[in-house]
């Protein structure tokens, strides 16, 4: 199965393994592709597709089209293929099943009409369907039904002990991936898993393992992104070496047990001297001690994680490599009161889940983490020159915190300096002290320390340092609240707007944002 390629940005969404939810995945997808994440150019969907399990009436919907899928939706046969489907695609478990929805056989290659070139390898693939994926070149996508073996070593990103006796390992698939050298390769187990970038062959390929289909323990079931064809080396930060290469060069000395308990271990030689991989980073360490102490609150119930599965996806507006783009809840700003056609207040939130941005322990990451904000912050204050705005930004830093933040807000040009006074009587009725900030290495040092900031433009930034347990969280909306002449709408949860208005909203911006959204450049 290949169409005629073409060159440009495809946005990609994965579904981890609907099992007899297929048709709430169809809904789902829909649901998505129609919210301001979308469109979206394909769905991959992993695990068990249309198998042995599925009702036979809801097989036949699939068949006859009550269930439908509104993107071009791509799957491998799994072990156990559903009679009925058996019957329709024929010997070769391969091919069209229904509108948009395709199955790559036991394991295929497809390129899509946007010329992203997808390969599938399963646990029942033969000797010769393995040899012939493994002489397949320029893969964009690989989905495989278990893990890959090894993929773990050099990764920081340690899987739980409990969760590994669940993981199925596969020598073959390792072979695959480290032969055609994907860019993305996904898998299927019963958590969420996603493995730092590795260089591999002459690319970089980035592993992730999603959880199950609207899983009961709120694990990330979905994972979104864009690629570009063809593919252009880029920088990439936090990148490990190939754990393929790493298992080749250990040789004899690798071997892979399991202990009491079931669970493995990748060691050397024995128990007793096991490889522990150090990052080096004194900094994230003396910062352990202040992170242990934070609010123990889980990504999956955070409001700000992708991985939360009951995220307000209506509100994104743009996605990056570290950091992503929301219109705000209960916005301070109207859609009247501003030139943009919406109000124009967005927060910035970068994807790992850290209270502030010193506490991201992997120094590549906390140091991409910032760049890509400031360039996010740099965008938007392009975006409302424009319209004769001043962007005004204000973020709390706390060690206690759950996941940092900031928030913008476009602020006529001609009240910029009745936002700088308001901020100045603000911190002297609550007995802060407001440090004006010029020299960046100045700016490095008080940002080791909690804070709140507050920047105006690109050449104001103000700082409180934050010496006590308890700060308002409430005081940046409050002092631009005052200059704006909008006392009402200090409270975000009074202006919250009902969904149908939110994702208008979201929409709007979204347009007016487009030239400016470095994160759209293919």
């Amino acid at each position: 199965m290949q169409a005629m390629a073409k060159e440009g940005k495809s946005k990609i969404l994965v579904f981890g393994n609907p099992g007899s939810l297929l048709r709430s995945a169809a809904e789902k997808a829909t649901q998505i592709n129609s919210s301001s994440a979308g469109p979206f150019d394909v769905l991959l969907l992993l695990g068990e597709v249309l198998s042995a399990k599925l009702p036979n009436n809801e097989v036949d919907d699939i068949l006859n089209g009550s269930i439908k899928f509104c993107i071009q939706t791509y799957f491998y046969s799994p072990r156990n293929l559903h009679e009925k489907i058996k019957k329709h695609l024929g010997e070769s478990e391969r091919g069209q099943v229904c509108e948009n929805l395709f199955c790559l056989g036991r394991s295929g290659v497809l390129i899509t009409n946007n010329g992203i070139k997808i390969a599938a390898v399963s646990s029942n693939s033969s000797t010769f369907e393995i040899e012939k994926l493994k002489r397949e070149k320029n893969v964009d996508i690989l989905l495989s039904e278990h893990w890959p073996r090894y993929i773990d070593l050099l990764s920081q990103n340690k899987v739980k002990n409990e969760s590994i006796v669940k993981i199925k390992k596969d020598n073959r698939i390792s072979e695959v991936a480290e032969a055609c050298e994907p860019r993305y390769h996904f898998s299927h187990s019963d958590f969420f898993w996603e493995r730092e970038p590795f260089i591999n062959g002459q690319k970089v390929t980035r592993y992730i393992s999603v959880a199950p289909f609207g899983n009961s323990s709120k694990s990330k079931w979905f994972y979104a992104f864009n690629i570009s064809v063809p593919y252009i080396a880029q920088d990439t930060p936090n990148l490990t070496g190939s754990p393929y290469v790493e298992k080749k060069r250990l040789g004899s000395k690798y071997e892979e047990q399991e202990d009491d308990s079931g669970t493995q271990n990748w060691i050397f030689g024995s128990q007793n001297n096991k490889r522990r991989i150090q990052d080096g980073d004194e900094y994230a360490n003396r910062k352990r001690r202040q992170r242990q102490e934070a609010k123990k609150v889980d990504p999956s119930s955070c409001f700000f994680c992708l991985s939360n599965p009951n995220i307000a996806q209506h509100f994104i507006v743009s996605i990056g490599e570290e950091c992503y783009i929301t219109t705000a809840k209960g916005p301070l700003t109207l859609s009247d009161s501003t030139k943009l056609g919406c109000p124009g207040h967005v927060i910035i939130i970068p994807f790992s889940h850290c209270p502030t941005l010193s506490l991201i322990e992997d120094k590549q990451t906390r140091e991409a983490t910032k760049s890509e904000m400031s360039k996010y912050r740099l965008a938007l204050t392009n975006l409302y020159k424009e319209y004769g705005y001043i962007a005004a930004t204000f973020a709390i830093s706390r060690s206690s915190g759950i996941h940092f933040h900031e928030q913008i807000v476009p602020v006529d040009k001609n009240k910029i300096d009745t936002v700088e006074a308001k901020l100045k009587s603000a911190t002297e009725a609550k007995g802060y002290e407001l440090i004006k900030m010029h020299n960046s290495s100045e700016i490095s040092t008080i940002e080791d320390n909690d804070f709140f900031r507050m920047t105006l433009g690109e050449e104001k930034s103000f700082y409180v340092i934050i010496n006590s347990t308890t700060f308002d969280l409430q005081f940046g909306r409050k002092v631009l609240a005052a200059a704006l002449g909008l006392e009402d709408r200090v409270d975000w949860k009074a202006c919250v707007q009902d969904q149908q208005e939110e994702t208008a909203d979201a929409e709007k911006f979204k347009k007016a944002f487009e030239p400016f959204d470095f994160s759209l450049e293919a």
